[in-house]
């Protein structure tokens, strides 16, 4: 009986293997431009209904706490104390306004407005002074005062480790696909080579 079905199948193939060519052809062109459609997303939320209490737990925190999903950009030296300079600085303070430029970002934390304020503050709360150090004695003293208290020790530590080889700037996301959230972190990357030079080190 298989003998008798192969030769049927086989004799079937002959007869119409024009036809059969072509159909394959089809499928191949059909599953190509399928293959191109497919997106694959992790983003659990997408499987939950719009009004499920999940989402409307996600949303009571989104609006209220801002956005859920962080993103952060480690800047690297190999020195001791490389990225402590006041030109380094002032380039993740360029950073920073332009990660809030973008439209998917509403949060940006750096150390830069703990040390605004520590100029202020020791400017006599002049409001002109609401500005990064532009010396490295003045950036020194900011620093030296914010280690004296376990708060100011801890926001340090935060963003950058003891040896000032890291230094850390996060930006919180919304809720968004995997393919949204690629999109995003090129535009990021781009953007810090832009303000940074090729030279400098960084991660996501």
């Amino acid at each position: 009986r298989l003998m008798e079905s192969e030769l049927r199948l086989t004799r079937f193939c002959f007869k119409y293997r024009t036809g059969l060519i072509l159909l394959f052809l089809v499928l191949c062109g059909l599953a190509g431009f399928g293959i191109r459609r497919i997106v694959v997303d992790t983003q659990l939320t997408n499987f939950f209904k719009s009004d499920s209490v999940f989402m409307r737990s996600m949303d009571f925190i989104e609006q209220r706490f801002g956005n859920t999903g962080p993103v952060e950009i480690v800047l690297t030296s190999t020195e001791p104390d490389g990225l402590k300079t006041i030109d380094f600085l002032n380039k993740t303070e360029r950073l920073v306004g332009r990660l809030r430029e973008l439209p998917n970002i509403q949060t940006v934390l750096a150390l830069n407005p703990v040390l605004k304020t520590m100029n202020r503050a020791l400017q006599d709360q002049d409001p002109s002074h609401y500005r990064l150090p532009d010396r490295r004695d003045l950036l020194e003293q900011e620093l030296l005062l914010l280690s004296l208290s376990s708060s100011g020790e801890e926001t340090l530590n935060r963003y950058v480790n003891p040896a000032w080889t890291q230094y850390r700037i996060q930006a919180r996301l919304p809720r968004m696909s995997n393919n949204e959230a690629l999109v995003l972190f090129d535009e990021i990357e781009r953007i810090t080579c832009e303000i940074f030079g090729e030279d400098q080190a960084f991660h996501l």
